[in-house]
């Protein structure tokens, strides 16, 4: 079971996903976000889906893309990604009775010469440009479309907005959507080229305590319109309102000042992941922020849903 999706703000893309898998009658935890090198840029990635199918159809990717020129990546990608779900999914002997075959990508491509991401969905065997401000996949999409979905907040995004709703957005969904669950994985593909694979943890400790302040900012808008709260009541609603603000902001300072420890946390968590490069495994895949950037002159069954 998964919840992935991709935002798009003002300075790149944004993948992330949660990391619950189900093998079997067991729960195991695994990175679903990642990238790779490719002529001309970079590559990343968010699955939902069956994992050992997605993960061998985004292998053969980054092995068929190593030997391509840069202005046919996208047309090799296409190309690969639709040949590998014929074969793997509707070829299965399964196919028309077992539903869990199926799988999905959100993939973002940095382009070395335009100096943009570009994202892209799939869906079976095909391959689509997105150009709306996100996109969502697994079986948490439809509340996660409903977070998502709100124009004024997505509108001209920075990439601090753009962590921070990713990392509300994912701990409702594994908050109410069953099979979702795990740490969250947050991927950023910036314009510039440098990319990041980040913890939202200081961000999760504030989305925590958001639910006590819609809580209070429901309390307020019933208050506003209930003719039975005299004025001095509905003071006390705006007085409770702004005083559950005023904790959450100092609780965000609080997590920036501390921040340094969030960081070697996941550094040493991300260098874990990252350990074994040389086997073609869901590790070998996984962003790892302290790898250098691409440049123009390097480049020539566990099921879910």
């Amino acid at each position: 079971m998964t919840i992935a999706a991709a935002l798009t703000y003002d300075s790149g893309v944004l993948l992330c996903a949660d990391t619950q898998m189900e093998a079997g009658a067991l729960k195991i935890h695994a990175p679903k976000v990642g990238s790779f090198e490719c002529p001309g840029g970079r590559i990343g990635f968010a699955l939902a889906g069956h994992t050992s199918f997605a993960i061998s159809a985004i292998q053969k990717c980054s092995q068929k893309l190593r030997d391509a020129k840069a202005h046919e990546i996208i047309e090799k990608l296409k190309e690969t990604l639709e040949r590998e779900y014929c074969r793997v999914v509707f070829k299965h002997p399964n196919y028309k009775t077992d539903w869990n075959l199926a799988y999905w990508f959100l993939l973002a491509f940095w382009s070395c010469s335009d100096k943009q991401v570009w994202l892209f969905a799939t869906e079976e065997q095909t391959l689509r440009s997105i150009n709306t401000t996100y996109e969502c996949i697994g079986i948490g999409r439809d509340l996660a479309h409903y977070l998502l979905a709100t124009p004024p907040t997505l509108s001209g995004m920075n990439e601090q907005r753009a962590l921070l709703l990713a990392a509300y957005m994912l701990a409702r969904v594994k908050e109410h959507v069953p099979g979702c669950g795990g740490a969250s994985h947050i991927l950023l593909l910036r314009n510039d080229g440098t990319f990041d694979l980040v913890d939202p943890f200081a961000f999760d400790l504030v989305v925590r305590q958001s639910a006590i302040y819609e809580w209070n900012a429901r309390e307020l808008i019933f208050a506003a319109t209930d003719s039975g709260v005299t004025d001095s009541q509905f003071e006390q609603h705006i007085n409770i309102f702004s005083a559950t603000a005023r904790h959450i902001r100092n609780l965000w300072r609080q997590n920036q000042a501390n921040d340094v420890v969030f960081s070697a946390l996941w550094k040493e968590l991300s260098n874990k992941i990252n350990s074994v490069k040389a086997q073609p495994s869901p590790q070998s895949t996984t962003a790892d922020p302290s790898r250098p950037q691409p440049s123009p002159e390097s480049h020539g069954e566990t099921r879910e849903s």
